[in-house]
């Protein structure tokens, strides 16, 4: 017998609450974290693993919490951060240079939001 328990995969807990809503009671900003977390989840195994349909889908879940958090949200920063990094990944890999440039405004915004609200 193993000294650990062995988990399911982030990637395989996440992906049913993405596809559904299992507590369609909680807040939006519950709600945001569980897609951001999806989608670091995502980027994580595309580190691990290097497909870039990890990463793809990584960064769909990634902009999707961006776009829907309030500009006035204490979170959006870290979920503009998040987006960057897996923006950067993904030119590293591909030479796109459209994600790098936004991976670029997206870290700006991260650093001063009010500067891009409205």
């Amino acid at each position: 017998m193993p000294p650990f328990t062995l988990h399911p995969s982030p990637v395989s807990v996440h992906a049913p609450l993405i596809r559904r809503n299992p507590h369609p009671a909680s807040d939006d900003r519950f709600q945001l974290a569980v897609i951001n977390d999806a989608g670091q989840a995502l980027l994580r195994r595309y580190w691990s693993a290097g497909k870039l349909t990890d990463l793809n889908r990584a960064l769909e879940l990634l902009q999707s919490a961006v776009q829907r958090t309030p500009p006035n949200s204490p979170d959006l920063p870290m979920y503009l951060s998040n987006l960057s990094n897996g923006l950067r990944d993904r030119y590293a890999r591909t030479g796109d240079l459209a994600d790098l440039e936004e991976a670029e405004l997206a870290r700006l915004q991260a650093e001063d939001p009010a500067r891009f609200a409205g």
